[in-house]
């Protein structure tokens, strides 16, 4: 018996060794994000970094990150993301791309044997990234997707104001994700009786502001360029925002604004974390990985700027919505 046991700690004592050696084992990874105020995609990243820390992959003992933050948020970034992904193609055990970028990245890596896990990418941006969305991509890539459907924001906006005719979809077409965010409205079957009128956020906020002003819309909103900074002027014309954000940020921020209800979605941080975890180990081939959705998605309510601007939020709304703010 006394035997047993000591084979038993024995075996067990060299699991524990290669365990911990397999996790200190150093790894380089690559990421690749732009500039997307307020956060940048620092919420993927820090959550990432998280579970990889929880599975023994500490920052600066073994594992390195190399960051690239764009100079830029539109096409002009396009350069410094190819000259960066040429780089450190061959450096590096693995490579997280947040947002449009993905496709930049994934041109250069295709094809390559060095993994691609991209993350907070619209479901359209991973269309152009795998082959399919129900299986493996079968090469170097796989990630998480967000989904905006545009059919969700009308609802939504029958929802909120149930006499609503017209909405404006405010978009850039300078970036590529805001081009595929209007795509997803331009071939919409059923808009429910709404008319969709566009802005290009390309003009200016000033030719903006008086396109919409003049428009007779009962409401609006966008996706990546309409929550910039440069645009918050949009955000204080009296009419209300009904639209979908690319993170939670601070609720705060929408209090004296014209933001009534939409929604948003979890980053993906972790999703991909264990990803990574799971190619690194052996577990599954990251070409064998099904791109999978955010599944979190949360729907707000800004009860004060809805009775600032007259708004009456029906019972079953508020009833829906995962958060409320007075």
């Amino acid at each position: 018996m006394r035997n047993i046991k000591t084979i038993f700690f024995v075996i067990c004592a060299l699991c524990c060794l290669l365990s911990l050696s397999c996790a200190a084992e150093m790894k380089r990874v690559a990421i690749v994000r732009y500039q997307l105020p307020p956060m940048n995609f620092s919420d993927v990243i820090l959550s990432f970094k998280k579970v990889m820390e929880i599975n023994g992959y500490i920052e600066g003992k073994n594992i390195e990150y190399i960051d690239l933050l764009t100079d830029t948020d539109d096409q002009a970034s396009i350069p410094q993301v190819n000259e960066f992904t040429r780089e450190y193609k061959n450096k590096v055990d693995l490579f997280l791309t947040c947002g449009w970028v993905s496709m930049f990245v994934r041109q250069i890596l295709k094809g390559s044997d060095t993994p691609q896990i991209f993350t907070f990418v619209l479901r359209r941006v991973a269309y152009r990234l795998v082959p399919s969305l129900e299986t493996g991509s079968g090469s170097n890539i796989a990630g998480i997707y967000l989904i905006y459907p545009p059919e969700k924001i009308l609802k939504l906006l029958k929802l909120t104001i149930p006499g609503a005719k017209k909405y404006g979809v405010c978009w850039n077409s300078e970036v590529p994700a805001d081009i595929l965010f209007k795509q997803s409205f331009d071939e919409l079957e059923n808009t429910m009786g709404i008319k969709i009128v566009y802005f290009d956020l390309a003009k200016g906020v000033g030719a903006i502001m008086e396109e919409i002003q003049t428009s007779g819309i009962d409401a609006f909103g966008g996706c990546v360029s309409f929550r910039k900074p440069r645009f918050a002027k949009l955000f204080t014309i009296d009419i209300p925002v009904i639209s979908p954000k690319l993170d939670n940020g601070n609720p705060g921020d929408m209090n004296g604004t014209n933001e009534i209800t939409g929604f948003w979605n979890s980053s993906g941080g972790e999703l991909a974390a264990r990803m990574a975890l799971d190619v690194w180990s052996g577990k599954i081939q990251i070409g064998n990985i099904i791109p999978q959705r955010i599944k979190t998605q949360i729907i707000y309510v800004n009860k004060g700027n809805a009775d600032r601007l007259g708004i009456h939020i029906s019972p079953f709304l508020l009833k829906i919505a995962n958060e409320v703010y007075k």
